[in-house]
């Protein structure tokens, strides 16, 4: 009976230890990917922005001239905090709702995410840690104590499915979450092109007087025209 009971736990331990290694490494692999996703999606706000309709970039700029570099930094330093709080204030100045549900439900989505796998996995290990306690301690416990020696023995077999369970759910649940299919994935990169403005959008911002700015050029224009015409009627097109 001893035997049985010192092979079993030993045996139970190190399977205990080698799923705590296992799920470590997965974890952390698993997390580093979800962070590069959420710097995709930042790194996909700040391009849309930059090759998008010019009026959102100068509401932005006028607004918080720093808030682009802040983002990038973040980017850079992979601050997902600091990223959170930009993305925030970015999506409150543009006030639209088609860039809100890209940019910050598709992050908070994710980032909320990430903290509850890191959360589900201490809780884990913590678990699966005292396991492996217990199960050493009836090791080196003698038999002679009797009814604690079997309460301690049930509390073990009962830490180690616990412990078991939530190695295997915390993996099942991170494999199974969604992969991301909003906004970064779907923006593809593309070299800047000449962008595209909101003519009412510019005028309205920068409070622009549209008679002296039109015109001015019209008399220039109508002059222009009048030479383009008489060279087409001249004597060297007509030949």
């Amino acid at each position: 009976m001893e035997n049985s009971i010192y092979y079993t736990f030993s045996t139970m331990a190190q399977t205990l230890a080698g799923a705590i290694a296992l799920l470590g490494v997965f974890i952390l692999y698993r997390v580093q990917q979800i962070i590069n996703e959420l710097k995709g999606i930042a790194e996909a706000a700040v391009m849309d922005l930059e090759t998008g309709p010019a009026n959102n970039l100068i509401i932005v700029n006028k607004k918080n001239p720093q808030l682009i570099s802040r983002i990038k930094k973040g980017i850079a330093r992979n601050d997902l905090s600091g990223l959170k709080e930009n993305l925030d204030e970015l999506v409150g100045i543009i006030d639209n709702d088609s860039y809100k549900e890209k940019v910050q439900k598709d992050f908070a989505s994710k980032y909320r995410f990430k903290n509850k796998i890191i959360k589900q996995t201490k809780i884990a290990i913590y678990f699966t840690i005292s396991s492996i306690v217990i199960s050493i301690m009836i090791l080196f416990i003698p038999t002679k104590i009797g009814l604690w020696y079997s309460i301690l023995i049930i509390i073990g077999f009962i830490l180690f499915i616990i412990s078991l369970a939530m190695n295997v759910y915390v993996v099942l649940k991170t494999i199974t979450e969604r992969a991301l299919t909003g906004f970064c994935k779907t923006k593809v990169r593309k070299e800047p092109t000449i962008p595209a403005f909101d003519f009412l959008s510019i005028v309205r911002l920068y409070d622009i007087d549209l008679d002296n700015v039109v015109k001015a050029p019209m008399n220039k224009w109508e002059s222009n025209f009048m030479q383009f015409k008489d060279f087409f009627n001249s004597d060297v097109i007509t030949k």
